[in-house]
């Protein structure tokens, strides 16, 4: 159990950096393209749950930004999960 709480943990923390670089990079005007991946976690439980264990996956998708002013831009984005 301790060892889903260790990555959980990283999995944050990696959450938070690439979050932080995402806004370093969209302080610019005009059209900017990204990409990511990661990681889905997901528990299911409950009483009527039986067997229940813990399921992974990735997520990958892309990213065109279009920053028109410091407080205002478009951003729409494909996503596979």
């Amino acid at each position: 159990m301790r060892r889903i709480g260790e990555r959980a943990a990283l999995a944050m923390f990696g959450v938070v950096a690439l979050s932080a670089v995402g806004t370093a990079q969209s302080s610019t005007t005009g059209p900017s393209f990204g990409v990511y991946a990661g990681l889905n976690l997901a528990t299911i439980n409950g009483k009527d749950i039986q067997n229940a264990s813990n399921k992974s996956g990735v997520v990958v998708g892309a990213s065109l930004t279009w920053q028109f002013s410091d407080m205002f831009g478009f951003q729409p984005q494909l996503e596979y999960s």
